[in-house]
């Protein structure tokens, strides 16, 4: 069941020579605009009960145009969305609050403006209140918070309600780590719920981590609709290249979509995974010896060059990475038809499951003032424990445990 449908949304912007010419030209006349940006063009697609869904593209790509669309603050030049009567929002952090009223007067003001009943939010205050953890500043003027504390009383408010569905627009990337996953445990709770969710941020693994599916916004249009890793690899591809038409993306034997762009001015003409041995392997014990092992071929000279990879988990979280940037071994004045071998030597300290790499090869340490090659799925192997005690999570660890009678 859809909690929330926008179809054929567009959003344009017209820039006139006065306000008198726009005026006349809303009245029939003959004045055009002098610039006319299409923030959004085209844009439909469906969230399900309990789906969430993310939304990430570069700076000015449309992303909080159509959540503000999406979430009733702002019309659609054309289009239209159809969205249920409890909706909840977080846009732009403080918005709808006077900073001269306590956290508890805007708590009582904002939860009205929800449509909430007078009853409903006293039932509710105190346990907004304790939800923040400001303590007595909840009863102080807004104008003393910290950025951080503002946040707190934003997401506590529009999240003490089940609504049909929320839209949060970076909101979770203000504040201390310890709020943001408490935040993220009670956005997992209303998606259990059936809250629909609709969620932007620049955090790639917070994107990973809450939701089912991605749209790529590019230009104000959606360019990729899909799986989050999928997705996600495609949109890191395209921040470092020429555009959509330099990414490539193939389908592998094992249905998992692998991502490539770059200019090759230097690639990777092998890329496996071996045991201590130097055998090729796929499966390797928690704590086993591996060995990523990978053949580069240079087609240019190139004054720095830096090996990069990283290690990730089925949701394609990066669980370890680093690039031989941070490990002061970049390969400097690099030659045209020079080859070289990279063995990267590692203990497989992961959780049991499966496992991808990514391996990249740029000029420094980031991608985006160069990229020679970036390769998504360029590797596969599996973790499974037959030796150590049974743990938890992705990491794996030799804790030391002292237990003393007192």
């Amino acid at each position: 069941m859809s909690v929330l449908t926008a179809a054929h949304v567009s959003k344009v912007y017209q820039r006139f020579q006065t306000e008198l010419h726009r005026m006349a030209h809303r009245l029939g006349g003959v004045s055009a605009p002098v610039e006319t940006f299409h923030a959004l063009s085209d844009v439909s697609f469906r969230v399900g009960a309990g789906e969430c869904i993310g939304l990430i593209g570069r700076n000015g790509a449309g992303k909080s145009t159509l959540l503000k669309i999406c979430a009733g603050v702002m019309a659609p030049s054309s289009g239209a969305v159809e969205r249920p009567e409890r909706t909840a929002a977080i846009l732009e952090l403080g918005l709808g609050f006077d900073f001269d009223l306590t956290g508890r007067e805007n708590v009582m003001r904002a939860a009205a403006m929800m449509g909430l009943q007078h009853q409903q939010i006293a039932d509710r205050v105190d346990a907004i209140r304790d939800f923040t953890e400001i303590g007595e500043a909840f009863d102080r003027p807004m104008r003393t918070y910290s950025t951080g504390m503002k946040m707190r009383v934003a997401f506590s408010v529009v999240t003490a309600w089940q609504p049909d569905v929320l839209f949060i627009d970076e909101a979770l990337s203000v504040g201390d780590a310890y709020f943001q996953h408490k935040s993220f445990d009670r956005l997992l709770s209303l998606k259990a719920q059936g809250c629909g969710l609709i969620f932007v941020s620049h955090d790639l693994n917070a994107i990973k981590t809450l939701s089912d599916r991605v749209l790529l916004l590019d230009q104000g249009r959606i360019i990729q609709d899909g799986p989050p890793e999928q997705v996600c690899d495609f949109y890191n591809a395209l921040i470092g290249s020429e555009g959509a038409d330099a990414v490539e993306v193939r389908q592998g034997d094992d249905g998992r979509a692998r991502t490539q762009s770059g200019t090759l001015e230097a690639q990777f003409t092998e890329v496996s995974i071996r045991n201590g041995d130097g055998q090729p392997a796929q499966t390797f014990a928690v704590g086993e010896r591996l060995v990523l092992q990978a053949r580069i071929e240079l087609a240019s000279d190139i004054d720095s060059l830096v090996v990069g990879f990283s290690i990730r988990d089925r949701l394609g979280r990066v669980v370890f990475g680093t690039n031989t940037w941070h490990t002061d071994q970049a390969i400097v004045n690099a030659k045209a038809l020079q080859s070289y071998e990279i063995a990267i030597h590692l203990a497989a300290n992961f959780g049991v499951g499966d496992y991808s790499v990514q391996v990249a090869l740029v000029d420094r340490d980031t991608h985006l003032t160069a990229n020679y090659q970036w390769i998504d799925g360029a590797a596969l192997f599996s973790v499974t424990n037959l030796r150590q005690p049974y743990f938890e999570g992705v990491s794996w660890q030799e804790p030391r445990i002292e237990i003393r009678e007192s």
